[in-house]
């Protein structure tokens, strides 16, 4: 694992998605990472390749921050393939797919998913069709255990199965999660 988020995001990224830039010319857009207090890095596909660069660009879709005191922890898990939607099979579809990528630019806002258990709550914040991110009021947030935030990101519960026995909270916009169904199940 990289030392600094900054490594992580221009060394090892690159790697752990060239899978997903194979005979794509250029993708449809950009997705952006943020770890607080660290820095925005922003990957995106050009002549086949994963190019990452500094800061944040206009035709970002998809900007994820991750809070910067659990980044190591959140990227352990991306690397042991419990992330589910930013997984690199997932994350292939997902740039292939015209009506995803209409789907990540018409949902404009931040959805929130904390994590309870251990020493400390976590989260990561998803903000989609290049809005500003907005982590202190987000248009939705999503908490859940790590236990099942572990499941649902193997691919081992449905998301909605786990919100109808109370092991999902939603506060916020519910239009939002519906209008993100689609990408997000």
């Amino acid at each position: 694992m990289a030392n600094t988020p900054e490594e992580y995001f221009k060394n090892e990224l690159p790697v752990q998605f060239a899978s997903i830039a194979e005979g794509v010319d250029e993708g449809p857009g950009r997705i952006c990472f943020e770890v607080t207090g660290a820095g925005l890095w922003t990957m995106g596909i050009k002549d086949s390749a994963i190019e990452v660069t500094d800061g944040r660009h206009d035709d970002t879709l998809v900007q994820v921050t991750l809070d910067g005191a659990n980044w190591e922890k959140a990227i352990a898990r991306l690397e042991e393939g419990g992330m589910g939607p930013i997984g690199g099979d997932s994350m292939a579809g997902m740039i292939n797919n015209p009506a995803v990528v209409s789907t990540l630019k018409a949902a404009q806002g931040t959805l929130k998913v904390v994590t309870t258990g251990g020493d400390d709550d976590e989260w990561v914040a998803v903000t989609f069709g290049g809005a500003e991110p907005n982590i202190e009021t987000p248009r939705a947030t999503l908490t859940m255990s790590r236990e099942v935030a572990e499941q649902m990101g193997k691919g081992e519960a449905n998301p909605q199965e786990l919100f109808m026995s109370g092991k999902i909270q939603i506060t916020g916009d519910m239009m939002m999660l519906m209008q993100l169904a689609p990408v997000l199940s």
